[in-house]
């Protein structure tokens, strides 16, 4: 069987939601939130258990990325 996955799919970059929970600094209710009202990407291993893949979170990051226009 030939491995096609990129770096970025590869098992090693899935960040467990635990730890995602101590990377931004928020509860496990705040998670939920971000999940429902921001569309955080995230992968559903069983009913209580998540994984979120980390080009997939850099993506949500970045599009919530705000510059502000300093001429204006």
């Amino acid at each position: 069987m030939e491995n096609k996955s990129t770096p970025e799919e590869t098992l090693q970059n899935l960040v467990p939601e635990k730890e995602l929970m101590g990377i931004l600094g928020v509860s496990r209710g705040s998670l939920d939130r971000l999940r429902h009202e921001k569309q955080l990407p995230f992968i559903r291993v069983n009913r209580k258990s998540r994984l979120y893949l980390e080009s997939s979170l850099m993506k949500w990051v970045r599009d919530l990325e705000i510059v502000l226009d300093r001429d204006a």
